[in-house]
């Protein structure tokens, strides 16, 4: 057996770009077992893969012991951060993979792949995929991997029955955790409004953990709250992933229930900055989508509504998987 840990530290999106990586191992490499390192915060999106035959935890205070227990053949450090390279270092790991040009890459790994992840013109997926590439071949990523559980499917059925919707609604999210630039919260109440002004469509609006503010500015712009659903309370990855199975179309900023959407092949209308977290990179992979993105030297908000309109109607037409 060939054991492998994969190190991904950072957040839900970038999380699950990398389940493409840990699939193409578990298909490659008979017998693998594979283990991934993941931040407290993000792991539930790892939950009931079937790729994945260990969970770790970056804030676990007997990580080291716990690596050192498995006896890892393999770690490949997709996350290049000194940390996660220092403990991977010293539990021993015989094959360290991570890319060459961090100034601690030398010290710490000992097989180099020379690419720069900020500058490539590679999707984020497939560079995961690419620091593999000696040991799967070179690959593409298709799709990336998300496994909801029936009963969390069972949960959500439960919420859109009580709060009167059917099937075919609209999901917004209008929080983000900062990683790229978004809609302002009033922003995305016109939208809400405007969508439902033209197409009837319902709407069901989440948020994140302490986002309670913006989800007040949000309330305070909005209308025909019958229609347009705020969650009272933000819910967990698991919870809410289920309600996104759930949507016809999922409308948010680049962020990670993004990437959980398009997993689910739920379509997808996304909003990107000019600069920094660039559509190239960090689109949604594997799902009808349409990225809508800030025009240069022009703010977020100025994204029209009639473009926004214009956009989801010819979403809406496309069919389905």
């Amino acid at each position: 057996m060939r054991k492998f840990l994969i190190a991904r530290t950072d957040r839900i999106g970038d999380l699950l770009l990398t389940t493409p990586l840990i699939n193409e191992l578990k298909n490659s490499i008979k017998n693998s077992f594979i283990a991934v390192l993941v931040s407290n915060y993000a792991k539930e999106v790892l939950y009931n893969n079937p790729d994945i035959d260990l969970i770790l935890n970056i804030e676990d205070k007997k990580l080291s012991e716990k690596i050192k227990k498995e006896d890892f053949d393999t770690g490949i450090i997709v996350y290049p951060r000194f940390n996660v390279a220092l403990k991977i270092f010293f539990a021993g790991i015989k094959e360290r993979i991570g890319t060459a040009y961090r100034w601690y890459s030398p010290l710490f790994f000992n097989r180099l792949i020379k690419t720069h992840r900020k500058n490539s013109n590679l999707h984020e997926a497939n560079l995961n995929l690419y620091l593999a590439k000696d040991i799967i071949g070179e690959k593409k990523a298709k799709k990336i991997f998300y496994y909801p559980e029936e009963v969390e499917r069972i949960r959500a059925d439960e919420y859109i029955v009580d709060i009167g919707f059917k099937k075919k609604f609209i999901m917004m999210f209008i929080g983000g955790k900062g990683s790229a630039d978004n809609l302002s919260p009033e922003k995305y109440a016109e939208v809400a409004n405007e969508i439902y002004l033209k197409t009837g469509k319902k709407i069901l609006v989440s948020y994140g953990i302490f986002e309670e503010e913006r989800i007040k500015r949000f309330r305070q712009k909005v209308k025909n709250t019958d229609d347009i659903h705020i969650l009272e309370n933000p819910l967990s990855i698991r919870d809410l992933a289920a309600l996104i199975e759930q949507c016809e179309v999922f409308i948010s900023g680049s962020t990670g229930p993004m990437h959980i959407a398009a997993a689910l092949q739920k379509k997808t209308l996304s909003f990107f900055p000019d600069k920094g977290v660039l559509a190239s990179r960090w689109a949604p992979l594997g799902n009808k989508s349409v990225i809508i993105k800030q025009e240069e030297n022009k703010k977020m908000d100025d994204i029209s509504l009639e473009k926004i309109i214009l956009e989801l109607k010819k979403l809406l037409e496309i069919e389905t998987f």
